[in-house]
């Protein structure tokens, strides 16, 4: 009993750093990925207790509840639950906090937890709407106006929020961020004490004076890559921007509306504290195949075409899946 109570505590006492180095390769932070900034560690689950989990978990199909990654299931008129080994529960955090210090039309969230194998799951308000891309070419002009006129309204609203820490890039709770559209980003990243940080880690820790540039060390990096490269990281230090709060995927099927009204905002799982042109460069992004929103994005948001520019060029360098679509940078 003894030995048993002290690899307990040994196990307990162990340092995040030395549990992550036990994680496959696949599965670790990367290091230009960690905070630079000391914020506030607390649980992300809301309102979780022995009820609610049976609840939740017993509303949903069995079949369903196996391997799944990410997925919305709607289980009644007015409730529905997202659920996955990918589901942030940053997001029920976020919807609470849009819902009590903003006007902004959001579900309501009645419990998010994680439970086994590192599901985590979202009981919400289920939003009786269709996705505003839906016949949008079938809409009148003076009805596209006014769906328009609501988007820039609550987008103003959405990054006009008072920043609690201003310049920190966090999740809305003022911890780690979220993006699988990053390397390595599906395990989260920062809180970063400064926009100079999140470039690093956007870059995969790529420097000026990296063996990267070298023709000699690196023969196998062609020249175009090396100038495309050397280009991002100028055209990334060249400017400061303001960090708002940025909802991170404002595609058209994540606005739902109903008889001309914007009725919520939904999908919140990358959303927190960004460089003002992030919201913009993920909705031009978002969706390749939805070719009628981006004529309609800078008619609710600020148009960045110079950061447009870098982030084609970071996302085909260092994309989700590293350098090359394969290599990561470390």
């Amino acid at each position: 009993m003894v030995w048993h109570d002290f690899f307990k505590r040994r196990a307990a006492n162990r340092s995040k750093d030395e549990r992550e180095l036990e994680l496959p390769s696949s599965l670790r932070l990367s290091s230009y990925a960690k905070p630079t900034v000391h914020t506030p560690k607390r649980s992300r689950a809301y309102k979780d207790s022995y009820l609610n989990r049976r609840k939740t978990i017993k509303l949903i199909d069995p079949f369903q509840n196996r391997n799944v990654v990410s997925e919305v299931q709607k289980v009644s008129e007015k409730l529905c639950v997202k659920f996955g080994s990918r589901v942030q529960l940053s997001e029920a955090w976020t919807l609470e906090f849009l819902r009590k210090h903003t006007s902004i039309p959001v579900p309501k969230v009645y419990c998010a937890f994680e439970g086994i194998k590192g599901r985590k799951y979202i009981l919400m308000e289920h939003i009786d709407g269709e996705p505003i891309g839906d016949k949008w070419a079938e809409k009148s002009e003076a009805e596209k106006e006014s769906l328009i006129a609501q988007l820039k309204a609550i987008f103003e609203e959405l990054r006009n929020i008072k920043h609690p820490r201003p310049g920190i890039l966090a999740g809305v709770d003022m911890q780690a961020l979220f993006d699988p559209r990053c390397w390595k980003g599906y395990l989260g990243f920062g809180p970063f004490a400064k926009e100079s940080d999140f470039n690093h880690y956007l870059h995969c820790g790529m420097k000026p004076t990296s063996i990267f540039f070298s023709e000699k060390e690196v023969p196998w990096v062609t020249n175009e890559e090396r100038a495309e490269v050397r280009k991002l990281l100028e055209m990334q230090e060249s400017k400061q921007h303001k960090i708002c709060f940025t909802h991170g995927d404002a595609n058209s099927s994540n606005i739902l509306v109903k008889n001309g009204k914007i009725v919520a905002l939904i999908d919140f799982e990358v959303s927190g504290w960004y460089p003002e042109y992030w919201e913009y460069t993920t909705a031009m992004n978002v969706n390749r195949y939805d070719g009628f929103w981006k004529a309609v994005i800078p008619k609710f948001l600020a148009e960045y075409p110079e950061e447009l520019e870098m982030e084609a060029l970071r996302r085909k360098h260092f994309g989700a899946m590293g350098f090359r679509g394969s290599i990561p940078m470390e």
